[in-house]
């Protein structure tokens, strides 16, 4: 098992005692849920630098409290009721690959091979997909409910950050959004994180687990179909039979377009 520096140890157990992986919201003016690990950091780093503050959520799916999916326990919260509420999605198979490397070289606490992870009900592809459908089919009945995806992001972020502020109901201008969306590409973040600028604002929740390891940064690639990188071809066919079962990317485009 890798051995998390002793800043990271000390991070750590403080993010265990807290409820969960949501921030300090009571000056918020909306609440932005994901499952862990579909690119919430880059989305946050931009509208913390916009001033639009938000409540983050994971939704009980935070790395620290880990159990498996029960249904009935999301999209219930009184609060997703009274505030507007942003809800990204990414490729569950990008998504648990960033999760394998988050628990294994971040959390430290997962030992087992990538194809065992994929598979595993407290962390794997299956959980992801429930989430996210669960999401997108309560969602649309809260009274204010925005769903974008992470690809969108990807392929066009200013148009993506535009719709949330609008959504939101903030008044920001277009030069100063495309201001921020510029100076946050990925790759400027990544180099932000490797060089320790965001252990101010943030502590050490964009910091890497060993900064001679790419693979345990916060920012780590962000790479749309990075998956296939990783997972060996029996377990792309093990993801695609999960995510056809459940007709995912129909039920997806259903909400979403």
């Amino acid at each position: 098992m890798v051995t998390l520096p002793k800043f990271l140890r000390k991070w750590r157990k403080r993010r265990l005692r807290k409820s969960g992986s949501e921030s300090e919201g009571d000056c918020s003016i909306g609440i932005f849920v994901s499952y862990p690990k579909s690119g919430r950091t880059w989305l946050r780093v931009i509208f913390d630098e916009l001033g639009v503050r938000l409540k983050y959520t994971h939704d009980g799916m935070g790395a620290s409290k880990l159990h498996p999916f029960v249904k009935r326990n999301h999209c219930t919260r009184r609060s997703y009721k009274k505030k507007p509420v942003v809800f990204l999605t990414r490729d569950p198979r990008d998504t648990v690959v960033s999760a394998y490397f988050h628990q294994k070289l971040r959390m430290c606490d997962y030992d087992n091979a990538m194809s065992e992870f994929i598979r595993d009900p407290l962390h794997g592809v299956e959980k992801i997909v429930r989430y996210n459908l669960t999401w997108l089919e309560r969602g649309p009945r809260l009274p204010a409910f925005l769903p974008i995806t992470y690809e969108q992001t990807s392929d066009n972020c200013f148009s993506v950050v535009r719709k949330v502020v609008d959504f939101l109901g903030c008044e920001l201008r277009d030069t100063d959004i495309e201001r921020i969306v510029a100076g946050n590409t990925f790759d400027k973040m990544h180099e932000r994180e490797s060089g320790g600028e965001y252990r101010q604002r943030y502590d050490w929740a964009i910091s890497p687990g060993d900064p001679d390891n790419p693979e345990s940064f916060k920012t780590r690639r962000g790479k749309s179909g990075g998956f296939v990188d990783y997972l060996s071809v029996v377990d792309i066919i093990y993801c695609d039979e999960i995510l056809n079962r459940y007709k995912y990317y129909e039920r997806i485009k259903e909400v979403i377009g």
